[in-house]
C-alpha cells in the first residue's frame, strides 16, 4: 500500500505545472502533497524499523566458509528485495519533497516556512546511505538471481545510485 501511494505521489506532483502555480488554491495542493510525501517517508521508515530490520537481524543467512561474504547481510531474496524497494522509494519520496518544497520557495512561500521546509528534507549524508544500502542490496539480489534483480536495476536507475548499472540489471 506504501508503494501505490508513493507512485499516486510521484504522479500528482507530476501534474502540478508552472500555470497551476498561478491559480488560486496551488499553495494548498503542495501543502497537502507535502504532507503526504511526509507520511509516506515515515511510514517506510517504519517499516524498515520494526518489521524489516529486526527480521534481517533475527534470521541472519547460513554462513559457511564459501559464503562468508554474504554473512550479515540478508536471509533470503524477499529481504534484499524488500531492502532495495524500501530504500529506493526513501530515496524517490525525498525528491519529490524536495521538488514540492522548491515549488513553494520559487511561488511565493515566506522565509519562515522556507526554513521549516528545509529541516524537513533528509541530510544528503543520510540519502547517500539510502544509496548505498539499496545497491547493496540490489548486489545481493542479483548474486541470488538475475531474474530477480532486472525490476531492481530499474528502480535503482531512476535514483541514479551508479552510473555503472546499465538497463538490464548488470554492472558494465
Amino acid at each position: 500500500m506504501i508503494f501505490i501511494d508513493l507512485q499516486s505521489l510521484i504522479i500528482d506532483q507530476g501534474a502540478i505545472g508552472t500555470d497551476a502555480m498561478l491559480s488560486s488554491g496551488w499553495e494548498e495542493r503542495v501543502d497537502s502533497l507535502i504532507s503526504r510525501g511526509r507520511t509516506i517517508s515515515t511510514r517506510i521508515k517504519n517499516f524498515l524499523t520494526f518489521e524489516a530490520e529486526p527480521y534481517f537481524i533475527s534470521n541472519p543467512p547460513q554462513s559457511t566458509l564459501s559464503d562468508a561474504k554474504n554473512f550479515s547481510t540478508y536471509p533470503d531474496l524477499t529481504s534484499g528485495s524488500q531492502d532495495c524497494v524500501a530504500h529506493t522509494s526513501l530515496i524517490m519520496t525525498d525528491k519529490v519533497l524536495r521538488i514540492l518544497f522548491h515549488m513553494k520557495l520559487r511561488y511565493g512561500c515566506r522565509s519562515q516556512e522556507a526554513l521549516e521546509a528545509t529541516l524537513l528534507l533528509e541530510l544528503p549524508e543520510v540519502i547517500e546511505g539510502w544509496k548505498k544500502r539499496a545497491w547493496k542490496a540490489f548486489e545481493f539480489v542479483r548474486e541470488q538471481s538475475e531474474i530477480a534483480a532486472k525490476p531492481l536495476a530499474a528502480g535503482l536507475q531512476s535514483i541514479q545510485v551508479s552510473g555503472r548499472l546499465s538497463v538490464d540489471g548488470m554492472v558494465r
